[in-house]
């Protein structure tokens, strides 16, 4: 499937052509161009939790809201800490903005929800965003990979969720994997490499040696992941955009040396 990057209003991004054609569906991996704060965190920075300011981050959302039609007070994050759990939004009877505020401080890395017009949002600076969507069942979800994510397996888990709550099929399920930093960049040390050696005989498929280092491959990891489970490769695309060599472009943790913004990826369903 095919990803491409799109200006619309101040905002710059990019989106699965195949998750657009559907119909049902808006979505972007949103780059950190178009927003309003000031460096290190510009401009789109998402994320009240980096040291930016934070009606200069609202000010940001209601941007992001004007662009793509959605109240900027509607987009569900989460606490994210690089684990496995999951939110599964399928009786949300509060109202959106009190549900908003719950939702934010839950230490989770992935939402599911067959909600209409509910968008779903993950914050990344390097770590893949992972978006899921059920085209026949109508169900979303958008997961958070960091290498501790990808070794938890939390794009597989995040199928199973959708599996069990709403019964997806593989072959119903397309799947987009956002800007990531790449094995280009990516250096790891020996924690990384023996939870990977521990967690996949075929580790070595996803990593480069460079002298005493290893650099490590997280969208590819991912993908295999998902083809794993029965995904076909037809329904999976994936950017081949890295953040640390287009920091202009995107934020990235390791290569601003861990003072820089997020940006939003997500997903919402439509009428």
């Amino acid at each position: 499937m095919v990803m491409k990057i799109i200006k619309k209003g101040r905002a710059v991004y990019l989106e699965c052509e195949k998750l657009s054609e559907s119909g049902d569906v808006i979505h972007a991996f949103l780059s950190r161009k178009g927003g309003f704060s000031n460096p290190p965190f510009n401009s789109l920075n998402l994320s009240y939790r980096v040291g930016d300011n934070d009606e200069t981050v609202l000010k940001n959302y209601r941007t992001v809201g004007k662009n793509f039609g959605i109240n900027y007070e509607h987009f569900i994050t989460v606490n994210q800490s690089h684990g496995d759990k999951i939110l599964v939004i399928d009786n949300q009877t509060e109202k959106i903005k009190d549900f908003f505020d719950k939702a934010k401080k839950l230490k989770k890395d992935a939402l599911i929800t067959d909600k209409l017009l509910l968008p779903i949002g993950i914050l990344t600076a390097d770590c893949a965003s992972i978006i899921l969507f059920d085209k026949k069942k109508k169900v979303i979800a958008i997961a958070h990979a960091g290498w501790r994510g990808t070794v938890l397996r939390i794009g597989q888990k995040v199928f199973a969720e959708m599996k069990r709550h709403y019964g997806t099929a593989p072959e119903n399920c397309l799947v987009s994997i956002g800007p990531s930093i790449k094995k280009c960049c990516y250096e790891v040390g020996e924690e990384v490499v023996e939870s990977l050696r521990s967690n996949f005989s075929v580790w070595k498929d996803f990593v480069m040696k460079k002298g005493n280092k290893w650099n490590f491959s997280i969208d590819e990891l991912n993908v295999f992941q998902m083809m794993e489970i029965g995904i076909p490769p037809r329904n999976i695309s994936k950017s081949n955009l890295c953040t640390s060599c287009s920091k202009d472009l995107f934020f990235s943790y390791r290569a601003e040396k861990g003072i820089t913004g997020r940006s939003l990826s997500f997903i919402m369903l439509m009428e």
